[in-house]
């Protein structure tokens, strides 16, 4: 039968093993454990607390989850059903160099939290990431009389241009349009907008607008940082629709 110590070991976390036995914690127990229950026991190290309970909550899944075998399933006569998934991988850049400097254990804290980050990050998009970290803005306007307003004109640009080019699309269904409001045909959120930057190109030439130059340009900017990424070239919008591999 499995033991709490073989758990432990297969999570990495089998120094703890003499104190869930001293206090009697068997598999019965686990599932009602705490973040306070944890540092009853000595776990002090926060990163350990949080791995144990994730494992906690991983093990509570697999309990619930019935599984059928394939035998079962083929006897059943029921046909496999086919899904499509998409897999982000996620790398912490520099992690090697940090392996190099770091304590296994430390090493291991930092990683668990960038990988808890991102899957924080998935699941509020509902499992969908498209987000735009920076924007680099350089616009030939002729004179620019007020840089602070002509400024504002290419970031408002930006960021309506951005949001549509991620998130819009009308769709029609029965005749009628889907979308009725801002919820389903949005903009950004402010923890969505990207850092933008704008820069001017000194001329002597006379004022022109600033008002749609980054509405129309962001998507094919866009776009093209993708391609680059990804070697992935976009031929429909919205972003946030596509599956995006390379």
């Amino acid at each position: 039968m499995r033991q709490i110590a073989d758990w432990l070991g297969e999570i990495g976390l089998e120094q703890y093993a003499q104190r869930f036995a001293e206090n009697d914690i068997d598999f019965r127990v686990l599932p009602d454990l705490t973040d306070q229950d944890l540092k009853d026991l000595g776990v002090a190290s926060l990163g350990h607390r949080r791995l144990l309970l994730r494992a906690i909550t991983e093990l509570k899944v697999e309990k619930e989850v019935p599984t059928t075998s394939a035998t079962e399933l083929v006897s059943s006569g029921k046909a496999a059903e086919r899904r499509q998934v998409t897999v982000m991988f996620s790398d912490l850049v520099g992690s090697t160099a940090l392996s190099a400097r770091m304590d296994p254990e430390d090493l291991r804290e930092v990683i668990s939290a960038y990988q808890k980050c991102v899957a924080d990050t998935v699941q509020r998009f509902g499992g969908y990431v498209v987000r735009l970290d920076r924007v680099v803005c350089a616009v030939d306007c002729g004179r620019v009389v007020n840089p602070d307003g002509a400024k504002a004109q290419m970031e408002g640009g930006i960021i309506f241009g951005a949001s549509a080019a991620l998130y819009n699309a009308i769709d029609i269904e029965k005749g009628r349009v889907v979308q009725t409001n801002f919820d389903a045909y949005r903009v950004m959120r402010i923890d969505e907008t990207p850092a933008i930057e704008v820069y001017f190109v000194d001329s002597d030439q006379p004022p022109t607008g600033t008002g749609e130059p980054g509405t129309a340009a962001i998507a094919g900017a866009i776009g093209n940082a993708v391609s680059a990424a990804t070697g992935t070239r976009l031929r429909k919008l919205p972003v946030g629709r596509r599956v995006i591999s390379g």
